[in-house]
């Protein structure tokens, strides 16, 4: 079955200096985020029948969160 499309924001890039006043912490909703406000980048990963999403913590090249979906 079709359940539509999937869309995924990484916004966790820069600002390691902790001098951006826009962040919100009690956002009307997330699906996860990573209270420890490390900067990180998404690690995607596709194959013909898979896609595997990650998000590294930029520091310490830690794996905080993942999904895959699969055909």
């Amino acid at each position: 079955p079709y359940f539509g499309p999937v869309y995924v924001v990484n916004g966790a890039a820069g600002n390691v200096e902790g001098l951006d006043i826009t962040w919100v912490d009690d956002a009307p909703w997330r699906a996860w985020h990573d209270t420890s406000r490390a900067t990180g980048y998404m690690r995607v990963v596709a194959t013909r029948r898979e896609l595997e999403v990650a998000y590294v913590r930029a520091v310490s090249g830690e794996v905080a969160d993942t999904f895959r979906l699969a055909k």
